[in-house]
């Protein structure tokens, strides 16, 4: 059976967590999201509609995952993240 790799379920993922991080963000800096911040959030829709149509693709690279692949996804993640640090106040 051919591997199916990783790149759809990065990409989903990938858009989900840059739209929660940056309303996160938005949030996070006054406990409000300004109109600014809200349009920023709303040009992110189209991405987010792409990323919920492509989730079909990405679920048989998840049941498909290897250690190897698991860890490139878990470093991605990881990567992701890292703008959170030293945002908590």
């Amino acid at each position: 059976m051919e591997k199916l790799g990783i790149e759809n379920t990065k990409k989903v993922l990938g858009t989900f967590l840059d739209v929660g991080l940056l309303a996160y963000q938005s949030y996070a800096d006054d406990k409000k999201i300004s109109t600014g911040e809200a349009i920023k959030l709303a040009f992110k829709i189209p991405a987010v509609w792409g990323a919920i149509k492509d989730v079909g693709d990405a679920i048989p690279e998840a049941k498909d995952l290897d250690p190897q692949e698991l860890e490139e996804l878990m470093n991605f993640i990881l990567e992701k993240l890292k703008v959170l640090k030293g945002t908590e106040k």
